[in-house]
């Protein structure tokens, strides 16, 4: 079975590159400047398409929004949105990338890391009969800061391994996806839902940073702040050395939050037009179901979706494990903020009920969207099968076809480990696990 499926494999592979190169040779033939193979020393990616595509016009927008909130900083990410080619590019040669690259291992990787894991420490001595103890609110913040520091080091990693064919897959899909809503029998309708969403999501990210940074700063709330002042007492240094070192503080801070922002609006919003993408195509090919000639048209469409999610599957597992796992943790500390700690100035307890908004958003919109896309293309399958029986001699090739086929789910995984993938007791799990934690903070409160 498994030389049938490398075999399997090869001839989807052969067919789609033949494919990729006959639809380059018609763009370049109908002189459409518009669409075309993006090929540049900097960046190299699948086809990109003119950005007046009205099927794309959610996720063009909401991606455009981000490059335009984000793209004033003087280092860019790997991955970015195209706005004149309107698709991903995946850079590495850069300056503004390889500053990127310098500003996330140094501020996030470096100094992130190092100063939560001296506070960690800190804080298990100080329980063992020290003195010098960290208050509550101030310990919840720094595990929150420190948190946050983890995930931009998984995200800094998932981009810099898996990032290029992450790009290539999500273009491939998009490129499938505008193939087949050009056809007249296949109308993808807008969301205008997704729309907001998305929307929403880019904005609040780019707020965050202003939010962020001054209650870090003036109520030390970050990591930095305990560090400098052991370093003071250590070192016996003056206001003037300080100070310094408060201004780097500064720099390192600003920097770890706008980059974090960045990157985690950017890959949520990879990560639902992906599923956007998968819900239209999985549209397309139910349209198609009526014509037995169409029905194999689409079962080769799915066999291609699916060499397109094998390329994007490493890069979305890996961040779906740390979007769950490390915005578990924030999603409850932001929700006990929210109901214990309403006391404090309202410019910083303001962000953590959008924290908890944000984070419920996402969820909302993620998790069910992978769940239809898993029931309808397995649905489907089923359908098919069920059609193959009156196809007389096709019936036989549709059978074999349909059992190469694999219906289409997101998985959760680490390291090539897949864990589980979205299905309907997924949400309904995490929104518990969510209010349990919660209550359990809550109910630690008061006994203390």
């Amino acid at each position: 079975m498994k030389d049938d499926d490398v075999k399997l494999t090869e001839v989807i592979s052969v067919a789609l590159a033949q494919e990729t190169a006959i639809t380059s040779t018609q763009v370049v033939r109908s002189g459409n400047p518009s669409a075309q193979i993006v090929s540049e020393g900097e960046f190299q990616s699948y086809e990109c398409f003119r950005p007046t595509d009205m099927a794309f016009n959610p996720v063009s927008s909401s991606f455009l929004e981000h490059s335009t909130k984000f793209g004033w900083f003087y280092s860019q990410p790997r991955i970015q949105w195209h706005n004149g080619k309107n698709c991903l590019v995946y850079k590495t040669r850069h300056k503004r990338t390889l500053l990127w690259d310098l500003d996330m291992f140094l501020a996030v990787d470096i100094c992130g890391l190092s100063s939560f894991g001296y506070l960690l420490v800190k804080n298990i001595i100080c329980r063992n009969g020290s003195t010098d103890k960290i208050s509550l609110i101030h310990s919840l913040m720094i595990l929150f800061f420190g948190m946050l520091n983890i995930h931009g080091v998984w995200l800094h990693v998932m981009t810099a391994f898996y990032g290029e064919d992450a790009v290539r897959g999500w273009n491939g899909l998009r490129r499938l996806e505008r193939d087949e809503s050009s056809d007249k029998s296949s109308k993808p309708t807008s969301d205008r839902n997704l729309s907001l969403i998305l929307t929403l999501i880019v904005r609040m990210f780019a707020v965050y940073p202003f939010l962020q940074i001054p209650s870090e700063l003036f109520m030390n709330f970050d990591p930095y702040f305990y560090v400098i002042q052991d370093l003071r007492i250590f070192l016996n240094l003056c206001f003037g050395q300080t100070s310094i070192l408060h201004f780097f503080r500064l720099i390192i801070l600003t920097v770890t939050i706008y980059e974090i922002s960045r990157i985690f609006a950017l890959l949520i919003l990879i990560f639902i037009s992906t599923l956007a993408i998968l819900a239209r195509l999985n549209s397309a090919m139910v349209q198609k179901f009526a014509n037995t000639r169409k029905i194999f048209d689409s079962i080769r469409t799915m066999e291609i979706i699916t060499l397109n999610l094998q390329l994007f599957a490493p890069f979305q597992e890996l961040g779906t494990f740390a979007v769950m796992s490390v915005g578990l943790v924030l999603f409850v500390i932001a929700n006990f903020v929210t109901i214990a700690l309403t006391r404090l100035p309202f410019p910083v307890y303001i962000f953590f009920p959008s924290v908890s908004v944000i984070t419920g958003a996402i969820i909302n919109a993620t998790i069910p969207l992978a769940q239809a896309v898993h029931e309808n293309s397995t649905e489907m399958l089923r359908n098919w099968g069920l059609t193959g029986l009156n196809l007389g001699q096709d019936a036989k090739l549709l059978r074999r076809k349909i059992k190469s086929a694999r219906s289409l789910r997101l998985n959760v995984g680490l390291a090539g480990f897949r864990m589980f993938y979205f299905n309907r007791e997924t949400k309904v799990r995490y929104f518990e696990a969510v209010i349990t934690y919660t209550l359990t903070m809550l109910l630690g409160l008061r006994e203390g």
